[in-house]
């Protein structure tokens, strides 16, 4: 039996993908920031904080991606990476989220999606692939040979196969033969066996 959630998979995945853009953005776009911090003044320290901060969220990212692809076949395990995932990416996603609600709160659902959006969606995901349920067959092949192997044999009692009435006389025969039926025992006998394999 395994583990999987397939709504885990999308939304960890479409977590880790919006993850993935902010750490480019951030963390290897990071000269852009640099440029955009100093223009406006802002210490050079916070710039590195951003730059450190959207790699933490690029490497949590591919860790997002191997924690939902495991969602498909080992939730817990795919639970365990969404959550390392998850503590990677949120710094620079609430980092943004609060500079720019401290300047205006006028288009908060549209700054909630670009920021939070995609830490909703890995907590999301991470709970899911928590939560899986069991489920009997594997979709991997080689997981369904290992399956059925590791299931308890079952042996049937092989059903007696009717005798012919050709084996049921011979019997008889051989029976008269040894001494065990008498001539009359034998002819009674004969008799029901023809009867009975002509109905």
């Amino acid at each position: 039996m395994i583990r999987k959630s397939v709504t885990a998979f999308i939304l960890g995945l479409v977590g880790s993908l919006f993850s993935l853009w902010w750490g480019f953005i951030s963390g290897i776009g990071g000269g852009l920031v640099d440029g955009i911090l100093a223009s406006s003044g802002a210490a050079f320290t916070e710039a590195t904080l951003i730059n450190l901060l959207g790699w933490l969220a690029f490497l949590g990212a591919i860790v997002g991606f191997v924690g939902a692809a495991n969602c498909l076949k080992k939730a817990r395990r795919g639970g365990i990476l969404l959550t390392v995932a998850t503590v990677m990416c949120s710094p620079i996603q609430l980092y943004f989220f609060i500079k720019i609600i401290g300047y205006t709160t006028a288009m908060f659902t549209t700054i909630f999606i670009i920021f939070l959006l995609p830490v909703v969606l890995l907590v999301v995901a991470t709970v899911l692939a928590y939560c899986a349920k069991l489920v009997d067959a594997p979709a991997d092949p080689m997981m369904q040979q290992t399956y059925t192997q590791s299931q308890p044999v079952q042996y049937t009692q092989p059903q007696p196969q009717a005798n012919s009435l050709e084996n049921e006389l011979t019997n008889l025969k051989g029976m008269l033969d040894k001494g065990l039926l008498t001539e009359e025992e034998y002819n009674e006998a004969k008799k029901n066996a023809i009867a009975k394999h002509t109905k």
